[in-house]
């Protein structure tokens, strides 16, 4: 395995995270049954991706101590057991096995919630989607006149 720099490994996790964020702009926030998403984040990320992190995250912790204070469960509690999983030699995300990826979601969602504080450019908060009912009546000109009524 090659030797990698800290700078290396954080462009790397850089990259991943705008990928993320990608994601999560389209998708308005809702990332979990998203195939896409899923296929382009953590079923393709690779051992060394998650290695990656697990070296780098102790000097972050360091260097931006107060935003990582705000994400440090996650990024402890599950960068622990996604260390574990890689020293064991276990896969860190299952395909088709949802319940087996919590931890990886999870902690990908705060690596990019961090990174994106680290960065100046804090992670943007879902719109609220808006519905509006109306009856068979009601015409599309009359639905959309009545959206921006409702946002006022």
């Amino acid at each position: 395995m090659e030797k990698r720099t800290y700078d290396q490994k954080l462009a790397n996790i850089q990259q991943w995270v705008k990928i993320v964020n990608h994601h999560w702009n389209r998708l308005n926030g809702n990332l979990h049954a998203d195939e896409t998403f899923w296929d382009e984040t953590l079923h393709s990320m690779t051992d060394r991706d998650w290695w990656d992190w697990v070296e780098i995250a102790p000097a972050l912790k360091i260097q931006y101590e107060d935003d990582w204070r705000r994400w440090s469960r996650s990024l402890e509690y599950d960068g622990d057991e996604i260390n574990k999983k890689l020293m064991l030699g276990k896969p860190v995300v299952r395909k088709n096995q949802r319940t087996a990826n919590t931890t990886a979601f999870r902690l990908l969602m705060n690596i990019k919630d961090f990174i994106n504080d680290i960065n100046g450019t804090p992670t943007p908060k879902p719109q609220p989607v808006v519905k509006v009912e109306s009856d068979k009546n009601t015409t599309r000109v009359e639905i959309f006149w009545n959206h921006f009524e409702e946002i006022e």
